[in-house]
C-alpha cells in the first residue's frame, strides 16, 4: 500500500512537471507562423555559464514564454543558444539572470549519436546573431554565483585593459627587482680587506701594497686580489 502510494505521488508529479509542461510549449510553438524570416522573442533564466567564446558561444535558457503575433503565451521548455557575432556575450547577461533574446526558434534535430539518452521532453534550439540581441530584464537567486565566474573572466582577459592583475603583476615584478638586487649588494665585500690578507702577509714575508685601484676593484665587487710584493 505505501508502495502503490509513492507511485502515485511520483505519477502526479511527473505528469504536473513534465507532461502539462510538455503539452504547453509544444501548442504554443505550433501557433508561430511558418515563414522563412521568422523572428522569434522569448524569456527565461539562464540556466548555466556560457561555453565556448565569440563567436560561437552557447548557453542553456529556461524559458518561461513566448510572444506569438504580438502577444505572450507560457513556454515551459528547454532551450538552447547559439550566439554569433565577436562581442562577449558573457558582458550582456550570465547565469542566474532573466533575460530577452530574439532570434530563430527550432526544434531541436535528432540527436548525433545513439549514445546520448532519450528525454521525455522536447527541447528547442535558438539561434541569435549577435550578443546585442541578449537583453538581461532582471536577476535572480542564481545570479549571485556568477559574480565570481564573471571576475575571474575580467582578471584573465589581459586584452580588454580592465584587468586587476595587470597591476599586481607589474608591482610583483618590481619587488622581485629590489629583492633580487639587495640580495646581490649584500654578498659584496665591505670595509678594509687589509686585514684579511695581513696574516698571509706575515707569513709570506711580503708586504700588501694595494693600490687605490686595487681597493676600488674591492668596493666594487671584483674578485681581483691585491697585489704582494716581497722585499728586497
Amino acid at each position: 500500500m505505501v508502495l502503490l502510494f509513492w507511485t502515485s505521488v511520483g505519477f502526479c508529479e511527473g505528469r504536473r512537471g513534465i507532461g502539462v509542461s510538455e503539452t504547453t510549449a509544444q501548442s504554443v510553438f505550433v501557433s508561430l507562423p511558418s515563414v522563412p524570416d521568422r523572428v522569434d522573442r522569448v524569456e527565461g533564466v539562464l540556466a548555466d555559464f556560457w561555453s565556448g567564446s565569440a563567436p560561437r558561444a552557447r548557453g542553456l535558457l529556461r524559458a518561461e514564454r513566448l510572444q506569438v503575433a504580438g502577444r505572450w503565451h507560457p513556454f515551459p521548455a528547454e532551450v538552447f543558444l547559439f550566439v554569433s557575432g565577436t562581442l562577449p556575450v558573457e558582458r550582456r547577461a550570465d547565469r542566474g539572470d532573466r533575460v530577452s533574446l530574439v532570434g530563430r526558434l527550432k526544434r531541436e534535430d535528432l540527436p548525433a549519436s545513439s549514445r546520448d539518452v532519450a528525454l521525455p521532453w522536447t527541447r528547442y534550439r535558438m539561434s541569435v546573431k549577435s550578443a546585442l540581441e541578449v537583453r538581461r530584464t532582471g536577476r535572480t537567486a542564481l545570479s549571485l554565483f556568477s559574480i565570481p565566474n564573471l571576475f575571474f573572466h575580467r582578471a584573465l582577459d589581459f586584452s580588454s585593459g580592465v584587468s586587476p592583475l595587470m597591476p599586481l603583476l607589474f608591482m610583483s615584478l618590481t619587488f622581485f627587482c629590489w629583492a633580487f638586487f639587495r640580495l646581490q649588494r649584500l654578498r659584496l665585500p665591505e670595509g678594509d680587506p687589509a686585514p684579511a690578507v695581513s696574516q698571509a702577509s706575515r707569513e709570506s714575508g711580503a708586504t700588501p701594497s694595494c693600490s687605490s685601484r686595487s681597493f676600488s676593484s674591492f668596493s666594487s665587487g671584483a674578485r681581483t686580489p691585491p697585489r704582494f710584493e716581497r722585499e728586497s
